[in-house]
């Protein structure tokens, strides 16, 4: 069986570049962010910190830069608690052929 497809809870398909919001742990308390997919499992070229054989995950990139990893379903394919934004507007629509997913927990 072949992993699913990455989509958000909506359904929309999760595509390179787009706008997405999630909220993540800021001191004591869930913070509303924003940020950009990077890398996505099955379109972008293989990278294996980000593709297992059990788990598949989507690189986001922060606004202050960090990624962040988010889990694939591997029944369903839902990206849970990434929420979709918008579509790309500019040429932000490819994984860079140097991408490289910091597995560092920023220290």
């Amino acid at each position: 069986m072949s992993y699913p497809e990455a989509k958000y809870e909506t359904g929309e398909p999760v595509l390179i570049g787009d706008h997405v919001g999630f909220r993540m742990w800021s001191e004591l308390w869930l913070k509303k962010c924003n940020g950009r997919v990077e890398f996505v499992p099955g379109i972008s070229p293989f990278n294996d910190s980000l593709e297992d054989n059990d788990l598949k995950w989507v690189s986001v990139v922060h606004e202050s830069k960090a990624q962040i990893g988010f889990v694939v379903n591997p029944d369903s394919g839902v990206v849970k608690g990434l929420r979709f934004v918008r579509r790309t507007d500019d040429d932000f629509r490819e994984t860079s052929p140097d991408f490289v997913f910091d597995e560092s927990d920023g220290e």
